[in-house]
């Protein structure tokens, strides 16, 4: 888990391009983490997402509904 979340640092702090398939395992694994690294994932696919090639679509941006748990999105767990 530390790796996968310093890998989303060095994402964030680059100005390269970052692989989707990347992206989009690390928004699979992070469905249970912390609020900080949720955040950091919604942060990168928000102001990085030109940068994830090829485009990431609409399904798997963290800042569609269908990307966030529903207790992650709501703050509410009685939506589990």
């Amino acid at each position: 888990m530390v790796e996968f979340r310093s890998d989303i640092d060095a994402a964030l702090s680059g100005d390269g391009p970052i692989p989707k398939a990347r992206v989009i395992s690390w928004i699979e694994a992070a469905t249970d983490s912390d609020l900080s690294t949720l955040s950091k994932l919604y942060r990168l696919t928000g102001e990085g997402y030109y940068r994830i090639q090829p485009e990431l679509g609409r399904e798997n941006d963290m800042r569609s509904d269908s990307a966030i748990p529903p207790r992650v999105h709501s703050g509410r767990r009685d939506r589990e």
